[in-house]
Protein backbone atom coordinates (compact mmCIF):
# COMPACT_ATOMS: atom_id res chain seq x y z
CA UNK A 1 0.00 0.00 0.00
CA UNK A 2 2.88 2.48 1.03
CA UNK A 3 4.72 1.24 -1.99
CA UNK A 4 1.59 2.35 -3.90
CA UNK A 5 1.29 5.38 -2.57
CA UNK A 6 4.73 6.44 -3.32
CA UNK A 7 4.62 4.73 -7.22
CA UNK A 8 1.27 7.04 -7.76
CA UNK A 9 2.72 10.15 -6.17
CA UNK A 10 6.49 10.07 -8.00
CA UNK A 11 4.20 9.23 -11.63
CA UNK A 12 1.95 12.35 -10.21
CA UNK A 13 5.12 14.53 -9.68
CA UNK A 14 6.17 14.05 -13.25
CA UNK A 15 2.71 14.16 -14.86
CA UNK A 16 2.09 17.31 -12.97
CA UNK A 17 5.38 18.74 -13.99
CA UNK A 18 5.59 18.20 -17.70
CA UNK A 19 2.05 19.20 -18.31
CA UNK A 20 2.56 22.34 -16.73
CA UNK A 21 2.68 25.29 -19.62
CA UNK A 22 5.92 26.37 -20.45
CA UNK A 23 4.69 29.96 -19.65
CA UNK A 24 3.88 29.29 -16.26
CA UNK A 25 6.20 31.37 -14.39
CA UNK A 26 4.76 30.42 -11.08
CA UNK A 27 6.34 28.12 -7.85
CA UNK A 28 3.95 25.76 -7.31
CA UNK A 29 4.08 24.18 -4.16
CA UNK A 30 4.41 20.22 -4.88
CA UNK A 31 4.57 19.08 -2.04
CA UNK A 32 1.01 20.15 -0.75
CA UNK A 33 -0.56 19.49 -4.19
CA UNK A 34 0.99 15.89 -3.53
CA UNK A 35 -1.10 15.50 -0.17
CA UNK A 36 -3.81 16.84 -1.52
CA UNK A 37 -3.81 15.18 -4.52
CA UNK A 38 -3.51 11.38 -2.39
CA UNK A 39 -7.03 12.72 -0.67
CA UNK A 40 -8.70 12.41 -4.22
CA UNK A 41 -10.63 9.37 -5.07
CA UNK A 42 -8.35 8.12 -8.06
CA UNK A 43 -5.91 8.63 -9.55
CA UNK A 44 -7.41 10.04 -12.71
CA UNK A 45 -8.26 12.86 -11.31
CA UNK A 46 -5.03 13.36 -9.34
CA UNK A 47 -3.43 15.23 -13.18
CA UNK A 48 -6.31 17.60 -13.77
CA UNK A 49 -6.07 18.90 -9.90
CA UNK A 50 -2.77 19.27 -9.97
CA UNK A 51 -3.08 21.41 -13.12
CA UNK A 52 -5.76 23.61 -11.46
CA UNK A 53 -3.31 23.77 -8.31
CA UNK A 54 -1.04 24.70 -10.46
CA UNK A 55 -2.52 27.06 -12.81
CA UNK A 56 -4.45 28.64 -10.29
CA UNK A 57 -1.13 29.24 -8.24
CA UNK A 58 -0.34 30.81 -11.79
CA UNK A 59 -3.03 33.08 -12.18
CA UNK A 60 -3.14 34.33 -8.27
CA UNK A 61 0.47 35.30 -8.33
CA UNK A 62 0.73 36.11 -11.83
CA UNK A 63 -2.17 38.90 -10.75
CA UNK A 64 -0.76 39.91 -7.67
CA UNK A 65 2.27 40.69 -9.75
CA UNK A 66 -0.08 42.51 -12.49
CA UNK A 67 -1.60 44.52 -10.13
CA UNK A 68 1.51 45.40 -8.05
CA UNK A 69 2.87 46.38 -11.98
CA UNK A 70 -0.28 48.32 -12.37
CA UNK A 71 -0.01 49.85 -9.05
CA UNK A 72 3.74 50.81 -9.42
CA UNK A 73 2.59 52.13 -12.98
CA UNK A 74 -0.74 54.05 -11.73
CA UNK A 75 1.20 55.77 -9.11
CA UNK A 76 3.73 57.01 -11.19
CA UNK A 77 1.18 58.10 -13.78
CA UNK A 78 -0.11 60.13 -10.76
CA UNK A 79 3.30 61.47 -9.87
CA UNK A 80 3.78 62.61 -12.96
CA UNK A 81 0.07 64.59 -12.81
CA UNK A 82 1.30 65.71 -9.81
CA UNK A 83 4.50 67.41 -11.04
CA UNK A 84 3.18 68.92 -13.93
CA UNK A 85 -0.24 70.07 -11.82
CA UNK A 86 2.90 72.07 -9.44
CA UNK A 87 3.98 73.65 -12.85
CA UNK A 88 0.89 74.71 -13.54
CA UNK A 89 0.30 76.04 -10.16
CA UNK A 90 3.67 78.20 -10.27
CA UNK A 91 3.14 79.61 -13.67
CA UNK A 92 -0.42 80.28 -12.19
CA UNK A 93 0.79 81.76 -9.38
CA UNK A 94 3.08 84.49 -11.54
CA UNK A 95 0.49 86.78 -13.33
CA UNK A 96 0.84 89.67 -15.03
CA UNK A 97 -2.19 92.19 -14.54
CA UNK A 98 -3.87 95.55 -13.81
CA UNK A 99 -1.74 97.27 -17.19
CA UNK A 100 -3.28 100.73 -17.71
CA UNK A 101 -1.87 104.11 -19.23
CA UNK A 102 -2.66 107.26 -17.41
CA UNK A 103 -1.57 110.64 -19.12
CA UNK A 104 -1.64 113.44 -17.02
CA UNK A 105 -2.72 116.03 -17.57
CA UNK A 106 -4.37 113.96 -20.82
CA UNK A 107 -5.12 117.76 -22.15
CA UNK A 108 -1.68 119.56 -21.93
CA UNK A 109 -0.73 122.76 -23.13
CA UNK A 110 1.53 123.02 -25.94
CA UNK A 111 5.04 124.06 -24.49
CA UNK A 112 4.68 122.51 -21.33
CA UNK A 113 5.24 119.21 -19.84
CA UNK A 114 3.44 115.80 -19.65
CA UNK A 115 3.76 112.41 -17.51
CA UNK A 116 2.57 108.80 -18.98
CA UNK A 117 2.40 106.66 -16.27
CA UNK A 118 2.12 102.84 -17.17
CA UNK A 119 0.69 101.26 -13.69
CA UNK A 120 0.91 97.19 -13.40
CA UNK A 121 1.04 94.55 -10.99
CA UNK A 122 3.05 91.36 -11.13
CA UNK A 123 2.71 88.86 -9.20
CA UNK A 124 5.58 86.49 -8.90
CA UNK A 125 7.61 86.97 -12.12
CA UNK A 126 10.23 90.11 -12.43
CA UNK A 127 9.98 92.86 -14.93
CA UNK A 128 11.75 92.22 -18.03
CA UNK A 129 10.98 95.49 -20.33
CA UNK A 130 8.69 98.41 -20.08
CA UNK A 131 7.55 99.92 -24.03
CA UNK A 132 6.47 103.42 -24.73
CA UNK A 133 4.83 103.77 -28.08
CA UNK A 134 3.43 106.76 -29.98
CA UNK A 135 1.19 104.73 -32.59
CA UNK A 136 3.70 102.46 -33.84
CA UNK A 137 6.73 103.97 -33.07
CA UNK A 138 8.52 103.08 -29.87
CA UNK A 139 9.88 106.01 -27.72
CA UNK A 140 11.18 104.90 -24.58
CA UNK A 141 12.08 101.59 -23.53
CA UNK A 142 13.02 100.50 -20.18
CA UNK A 143 14.74 97.08 -19.05
CA UNK A 144 16.27 96.35 -15.73
CA UNK A 145 18.38 93.29 -17.05
CA UNK A 146 20.31 96.08 -18.91
CA UNK A 147 22.85 98.89 -18.00
CA UNK A 148 21.91 101.64 -18.92
CA UNK A 149 18.72 100.52 -17.72
CA UNK A 150 16.85 103.31 -20.57
CA UNK A 151 16.58 103.74 -24.02
CA UNK A 152 15.65 106.78 -25.90
CA UNK A 153 14.61 106.49 -29.26
CA UNK A 154 14.57 109.61 -31.52
CA UNK A 155 10.59 110.90 -32.63
CA UNK A 156 9.37 114.45 -33.59
CA UNK A 157 8.80 116.59 -31.11
CA UNK A 158 8.74 113.79 -28.46
CA UNK A 159 11.36 115.57 -25.70
CA UNK A 160 11.17 112.63 -23.28
CA UNK A 161 13.74 113.76 -19.58
CA UNK A 162 15.30 110.59 -18.70
CA UNK A 163 16.36 111.82 -15.46
CA UNK A 164 12.24 112.37 -14.61
CA UNK A 165 11.22 108.61 -16.33
CA UNK A 166 11.74 105.39 -14.80
CA UNK A 167 9.74 101.95 -14.48
CA UNK A 168 7.10 103.32 -14.81
CA UNK A 169 6.72 106.87 -16.24
CA UNK A 170 7.76 108.82 -18.82
CA UNK A 171 8.48 112.07 -18.95
CA UNK A 172 8.05 113.98 -22.14
CA UNK A 173 8.80 118.17 -21.95
CA UNK A 174 7.70 120.92 -24.37
CA UNK A 175 5.22 119.19 -25.97
CA UNK A 176 3.82 120.26 -29.24
CA UNK A 177 0.68 119.98 -31.33
CA UNK A 178 2.32 117.11 -33.48
CA UNK A 179 2.75 114.46 -30.38
CA UNK A 180 -1.13 114.47 -29.61
CA UNK A 181 -2.77 111.15 -30.48
CA UNK A 182 -2.36 107.59 -29.37
CA UNK A 183 -0.12 106.32 -27.18
CA UNK A 184 0.51 102.43 -25.56
CA UNK A 185 2.38 101.23 -22.83
CA UNK A 186 3.87 97.56 -23.34
CA UNK A 187 4.98 95.58 -19.98
CA UNK A 188 6.62 92.13 -20.19
CA UNK A 189 7.13 89.71 -17.77
CA UNK A 190 10.85 87.84 -17.50
CA UNK A 191 10.69 84.02 -16.71
CA UNK A 192 8.51 81.77 -15.38
CA UNK A 193 5.56 84.06 -17.15
CA UNK A 194 7.23 85.45 -20.48
CA UNK A 195 3.88 87.62 -20.80
CA UNK A 196 3.10 90.48 -22.50
CA UNK A 197 0.14 93.13 -21.76
CA UNK A 198 -0.57 96.60 -23.38
CA UNK A 199 -2.55 99.50 -21.95
CA UNK A 200 -3.51 102.41 -24.57
CA UNK A 201 -4.38 106.29 -23.92
CA UNK A 202 -4.94 109.61 -25.86
CA UNK A 203 -2.76 112.29 -25.51
CA UNK A 204 -3.86 115.94 -26.56
CA UNK A 205 -1.67 119.70 -27.01
CA UNK A 206 -4.06 122.21 -26.68
CA UNK A 207 -3.71 126.23 -26.74
CA UNK A 208 -5.98 128.07 -24.73
CA UNK A 209 -6.54 131.93 -26.53
CA UNK A 210 -3.88 134.34 -25.23
CA UNK A 211 -6.90 136.95 -24.10
CA UNK A 212 -10.56 137.02 -23.41
CA UNK A 213 -12.80 137.34 -26.22
CA UNK A 214 -13.57 140.69 -28.12
CA UNK A 215 -17.40 142.03 -28.73
CA UNK A 216 -17.78 144.89 -31.00
CA UNK A 217 -21.32 146.31 -31.99
CA UNK A 218 -22.11 148.85 -34.55
CA UNK A 219 -24.38 150.96 -31.90
CA UNK A 220 -24.31 151.25 -28.35
CA UNK A 221 -27.76 151.65 -27.72
CA UNK A 222 -30.64 149.91 -29.50
CA UNK A 223 -34.73 150.30 -29.50
CA UNK A 224 -36.97 147.19 -29.99
CA UNK A 225 -37.18 146.48 -33.76
CA UNK A 226 -33.88 146.85 -34.37
CA UNK A 227 -31.34 144.94 -36.32
CA UNK A 228 -28.51 143.70 -34.02
CA UNK A 229 -25.06 143.20 -35.59
CA UNK A 230 -22.33 142.27 -33.79
CA UNK A 231 -18.62 140.63 -33.46
CA UNK A 232 -17.06 138.37 -31.36
CA UNK A 233 -13.68 137.33 -31.85
CA UNK A 234 -10.76 135.28 -30.39
CA UNK A 235 -7.02 134.87 -30.58
CA UNK A 236 -6.26 131.05 -32.61
CA UNK A 237 -6.74 128.03 -29.94
CA UNK A 238 -6.56 124.23 -30.02
CA UNK A 239 -9.26 122.62 -30.63
CA UNK A 240 -10.80 125.96 -32.06
CA UNK A 241 -12.82 128.04 -29.72
CA UNK A 242 -16.38 127.60 -28.92
CA UNK A 243 -18.25 130.89 -29.11
CA UNK A 244 -21.67 131.42 -28.05
CA UNK A 245 -24.10 134.46 -27.88
CA UNK A 246 -26.46 135.25 -25.14
CA UNK A 247 -29.24 138.92 -25.85
CA UNK A 248 -30.19 139.60 -21.99
CA UNK A 249 -28.78 136.08 -21.02
CA UNK A 250 -30.99 134.37 -23.21
CA UNK A 251 -29.18 132.29 -26.00
CA UNK A 252 -28.83 133.24 -29.38
CA UNK A 253 -30.40 130.24 -32.17
CA UNK A 254 -27.16 128.94 -33.99
CA UNK A 255 -29.60 130.43 -37.27
CA UNK A 256 -29.03 133.96 -36.43
CA UNK A 257 -25.35 132.72 -36.46
CA UNK A 258 -22.69 133.57 -39.20
CA UNK A 259 -19.32 132.19 -38.41
CA UNK A 260 -15.53 133.88 -40.06
CA UNK A 261 -12.34 132.07 -39.78
CA UNK A 262 -9.78 134.65 -39.39
CA UNK A 263 -6.40 133.79 -40.17
CA UNK A 264 -3.08 135.30 -38.39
Amino acid sequence: MWQTLSTFSTSLRATATAERPETCNCKCNLENAEMQSHMLPSADTATPAMRRCCCRTKLTRSNSNNSSNNSCNYGSNILQWLLLLCLFCDFGQAALRDVNLLVEPPAVRRGQSVALRCNYQLDGAPLYSIKFYRGQMEFYRYTPGEYPHTKVFQFPGIRVDENGSNATMVLIRNVSFGISGKYSCEVTADAPLYSTSTAYALMQVVEFPEKRPLLFTEHTRYDPGDVLRANCSTLASRPQADLRFTINNVPVSNKQLKPFKLKW
